[in-house]
């Protein structure tokens, strides 16, 4: 079937964790002729982005000489569509790209990837999925917590993708002052607070909802913050 207008053109403003591709919907799409083009590439600088270039290249002339006349002005509106796509500058921690295009519906997805891809293009009668499919199986998300007892920070791994969710601390007097509180007082005061303070970090940790569709959590730092 063909995409839906709201499908018709993705093109993300960062980096994409594979686990973002929505695969489910881009398997519904589908063609009786060879409309679709699928582009697997290499782009981490621009120099691997220049031999990227050089390979889609010369894909598209083997493949435009083996179409069917009737098919190579689709092709052709397919390549045009994706020239930008291909040409433009790599991001900051950008390593490969992955695009679907078909020319005649005006359908455009790119994705920019923290993974490196095998290079591939493929026209077919919908987007070629096997190479994200099995990244999505090798590549699982799953969350980090540095942690001791007076700040925490919690990030995810999403692809290769760093991104900070969150951070917290708290004041805590390190050494009994003479006078005022008694020390056995102090330590006290001071076990409570850590307490307390790690007590909400679990909390916020098991309110962030996304985190328990990852692998896992690791948590980093001192045994005694850990335990």
């Amino acid at each position: 079937m063909e995409p839906t207008p709201e499908f018709k053109s993705i093109l993300p403003e960062s980096l994409v964790p594979v686990t973002e591709i929505d695969l489910a919907a881009l398997s519904e799409i589908y063609d009786e002729t060879d409309i679709y083009l699928s582009i697997y590439m290499k782009s981490a600088s621009r120099a691997e982005l220049d031999v990227s270039h050089s390979f889609v290249a010369s894909r598209f002339k083997a493949m435009e000489k083996s179409l069917p006349a009737d098919l190579r002005e689709a092709f052709r509106s397919s390549i045009s569509l994706v020239e930008e796509a291909i040409g433009s500058l790599p991001w900051k921690g950008e390593r490969s790209r992955v695009i679907f295009a078909c020319g005649p519906l005006s359908f455009l997805h790119l994705y920019r990837l923290g993974l490196e891809v095998e290079p591939l293009v493929v026209l077919d009668t919908s987007p070629f999925l096997l190479p994200l499919a099995r990244l999505r199986d090798d590549y699982e998300d799953y969350g980090l917590l540095l942690l001791d007892s007076q700040e925490s920070c919690l990030f995810t791994i999403r692809s290769h993708i760093l991104q900070e969710e969150g951070h917290s601390s708290i004041d805590l007097m390190n050494k009994h002052k003479k006078g005022g509180w008694s020390q056995m007082r102090f330590n006290r005061l001071r076990k409570g607070a850590i307490k307390s303070f790690l007590g909400t970090v679990a909390e916020d940790v098991l309110g962030l909802e996304h985190l328990q569709n990852m692998r896992g959590l690791v948590i980093a730092g001192p045994g005694d913050a850990k335990s």
